[in-house]
């Protein structure tokens, strides 16, 4: 999404290049000014002396403007719907976990003590993380991502990304200049350099067996083993439905009511349960957002309309010619106005190709890889509020083994040895703990005593934890 400045009339607008769509429109304009140069130089007297009235012409340009225009303000509908209703999944789902927190933290049962207080920070662990995983699967989704390499570890002290894919180092994603301007950067290649050039931040990062089981398919008529896919969705011939990538934020999302309600049982979240349903219909609210998000990914603009209108366009710039020729008798104005009308029907029509899909084309897309990153400061402050601590959680805390169903959910436990690899093979590296006044400035010490979610697992089965529960 390209942000820019008001000052100066806005002329500077007209330096910028990358992501306008009057470069796109030049070439064409630029082919219909030609023609009008030619006839009006060898076809120009019999063309007046033939054609004596432009009202036949006069209906097809206002037609061919109708359509346009239609198109144009059906993709600026697109494109602001998207906005809307994005933003409402995100402040419902922040709003959600504000209050499970919230609730969880200030409302201990009567008696409640240090193992309470393990068992509620756990408890704040998970939800943040699977609050950011759902988040980030969602906005993978949107934008057509499904790598989930593209899912990386939240970075609180990084700068948040770019809006504008401009600002992307070129080293990251690298750009042909003549190809940016001439045309929309649809190819596969260009979106896969783009979604890793601006990846998604998950708060905990993402684990081996959470990937495992958001990519796991089967074939329950030969009852084969899981394997990892990160395809469509698909419906086999018998007409069994198989979830692939497109579901995952279904997956996440029940990872985290079967972790809220688990909680409940546990003892948590112990407030009026008319209270506590605002939390289940805030992620609701959410969810209802998303899939209004999905309804504009999944729904392009009519095939119909836009091949017509294609036809129309090209029909357009090939008639004008004959018009200008035969009623300017300037050759230069004539020239010259084509050019503009040329580019005038043109130009609207590229404008609306890009917006009307929100989450695809860019600079013009919405900013996924910035908006999880605001949404994960967002829940990390939260929290923060919560537990009076900035902005990370206490890590004094040893967590009993009572509350390790709930620890050792997917999403909950960020196993070191159960983390992802990069793409060469390599593990991902592990933060090493930072001495701190809770630990008495002793690393060691400080790992001993957040095993279960900062990064490092004492227990002997540290490697197979997580496997087990990935089914959930």
């Amino acid at each position: 999404m390209i942000t820019y400045t008001k000052t100066g009339w806005t002329i500077g607008l007209l330096l910028r290049l990358y992501g306008s769509a009057i470069p796109r429109s030049i070439p064409v304009a630029a082919i219909s000014a030609g023609g009008t140069m030619y006839l009006h130089f060898f076809w120009g007297d019999y063309l007046r002396m033939v054609w004596r009235n432009p009202f036949p012409f006069q209906i097809f340009g206002t037609i061919v403007g109708f359509i346009v225009v239609f198109r144009a303000q059906w993709a600026h509908e697109r494109y602001i719907a998207g906005r809307n209703s994005l933003q409402t999944m995100t402040a419902r789902w922040a709003d959600a976990v504000a209050q499970a927190l919230s609730f969880d933290q200030h409302t201990p049962p009567e008696g409640a003590g240090e193992e309470w207080r393990g068992e509620a920070a756990c408890f704040q662990r998970a939800v943040v993380h699977l609050a950011s995983l759902m988040h980030g699967v969602a906005l993978q989704h949107l934008r057509g991502d499904w790598d989930l390499d593209n899912l990386v570890e939240h970075d609180h002290h990084a700068p948040p990304p770019a809006n504008d894919a401009k600002f992307i180092p070129k080293a990251d994603y690298p750009r042909n200049p003549f190809y940016d301007l001439m045309f929309l950067r649809a190819g596969k290649p260009q979106k896969q350099l783009y979604y890793r050039a601006a990846p998604i931040g998950v708060i905990g990062d993402v684990t081996g067996s959470e990937v495992e089981t958001m990519t796991r398919r089967s074939d329950p008529r030969k009852g084969s083993p899981p394997r990892p896919s990160i395809t469509f969705d698909s419906t086999m011939s018998s007409g069994i439905y198989i979830a692939g990538a497109g579901e995952r934020v279904n997956v996440v999302s029940g990872w985290l009511y079967s972790l809220l309600t688990a909680r409940r049982h546990a003892g948590g979240l112990n407030i009026d349960a008319p209270v506590l349903a605002n939390v289940w219909t805030r992620l609701a609210d959410g969810y209802n957002s998303f899939e209004q998000c999905r309804m504009l990914v999944d729904t392009p603009f009519p095939f119909p309309w836009a091949q017509l209108l294609t036809l129309l366009m090209v029909l357009y710039v090939i008639t004008l010619p004959l018009v200008m020729a035969a009623y300017l008798a300037d050759v230069v104005i004539s020239t010259g106005l084509t050019f503009v009308a040329a580019i005038t029907y043109w130009a609207t029509n590229e404008v609306a190709r890009d917006l009307e899909d929100p989450f695809v084309f860019d600079p013009n897309d919405l900013p996924t890889a910035r908006l999880q990153y605001l949404f994960n400061e967002r829940l990390l402050q939260a929290a923060a509020a919560v537990v009076h601590d900035c902005p990370s959680f206490p890590s004094d805390i040893v967590i009993p083994a009572s509350v390790s169903d709930i620890c050792t959910r997917p999403g909950a436990s960020f196993n070191g040895r159960n983390r992802r690899r990069r793409r060469d093979g390599t593990p991902r590296p592990v933060p090493a703990p930072a001495a701190t006044a809770a630990n008495g400035g002793d690393p060691a010490a400080h790992s001993a005593v957040t095993e279960p979610l900062l990064g490092g697992q004492s227990s002997d089965a540290a490697d197979g934890d997580i496997a087990g529960d990935s089914a959930v």
